[in-house]
């Protein structure tokens, strides 16, 4: 893959736009993990903020929402390699987790032991979003595909770019929201 980078864009070599369509649906389906892990610990929000990403150009991936009740922790999901990141107060990585070749259960059972590590005790249980989302065989039990480099990376440049474009309106609009990424159409807005 050619990266080429201009001020705040990016030319690349981008995957065909057929073959990404496999790819977002299981990177949807990743980002589940994010949402119930906000659904679970993040304070409630009105507008269902607690379960919604923002866009982390350092980590080139999603962060979920900083868990409430003193709990220094947050999930994250670096898109490029579909790796899961559980981050401390400072956003530094407590333990990774490369989805490629695990289950959505797996991933559950990771942040589990991940959490109880750090808390103690057997580890919480971690509520699923539960939103109606796209079918794809990740959520009946199959693995991630170990063979979409091209296709997360193509995915991870084309996030970034919505994201660093939004961040550009909203800069300075004292009335603008933050940029997040929603879990249910799995648009950012």
């Amino acid at each position: 893959m050619s990266l080429v980078t201009t001020d705040s864009w990016s030319r690349l070599d981008t995957a065909p736009p057929s073959a990404l369509v496999d790819a977002t649906l299981e990177l949807h389906h990743a980002v589940q993990i994010l949402a119930g892990v906000g659904q679970t610990f993040a304070a409630p929000t009105p507008d269902d903020s607690h379960r919604a990403m923002m866009w982390d150009f350092r980590l080139q991936g999603f962060l979920g929402a900083v868990f409430a009740d003193g709990y220094p922790f947050r999930l994250a999901l670096r898109v490029a390699d579909l790796t899961l990141h559980l981050l401390d107060r400072t956003d530094g990585t407590l333990g990774a987790l490369p989805l490629s070749g695990t289950t959505l259960e797996d991933a559950y059972g990771w942040v589990r032991a991940g959490l109880s590590q750090y808390m103690g005790g057997t580890g919480p249980q971690i509520q699923r979003a539960g939103l109606d989302i796209p079918p794809h065989p990740v959520a009946e039990g199959a693995p991630f595909a170990v063979d979409r480099v091209r296709e997360r990376e193509t995915l991870a440049a084309l996030y970034g770019g919505a994201a660093d474009i939004l961040e550009a309106v909203v800069d300075g609009n004292e009335s603008a929201t933050p940029v997040r990424c929603w879990p249910h159409h799995f648009d950012i807005a």
